[in-house]
C-alpha cells in the first residue's frame, strides 16, 4: 500500500498508467510479427515433411522457434522505451 500512496501522490492516477500505450502497440506488433512470420515459415518449408519424411511437428517447432525470436528483435527497442516511460520521473522523496 505503501507504494501505491507514494505512487498517487507523485504523479495521480495517471502515475499507474506510463507506459500503457506504447505497452499495447508493442503486443500487436508482436503477435502481428509473430504470426505472419511463423505462417511465412510453415507455408515455405512445409514440403519438407512430405520430401524428407520429417515429422510434421518438427517444421511447426521450427517455424513457432524462428518466428518468436524475429519478433523478439523486431520489438524490443519498444521494450526499451516503455521500461524508460515507467521509470523516468521517479524521485524518491529525500531526491530533489
Amino acid at each position: 500500500m505503501d507504494v501505491v500512496t507514494k505512487t498517487y501522490k507523485s504523479g495521480g492516477v495517471w502515475a499507474f498508467f506510463k507506459g500503457f500505450w506504447p505497452s499495447t502497440l508493442s503486443i500487436f506488433l508482436f503477435a502481428g510479427i509473430d504470426l505472419m512470420t511463423y505462417e511465412h515459415i510453415k507455408e515455405n518449408y512445409s514440403h519438407f515433411h512430405e520430401k524428407y519424411d520429417y515429422p510434421k511437428w518438427i517444421v511447426s517447432f521450427y517455424s513457432a522457434v524462428i518466428s518468436n525470436a524475429v519478433g523478439v528483435v523486431m520489438c524490443y527497442p519498444i521494450s526499451t522505451i516503455i521500461t524508460r516511460l515507467q521509470v523516468d520521473d521517479v524521485k524518491s522523496p529525500n531526491q530533489v
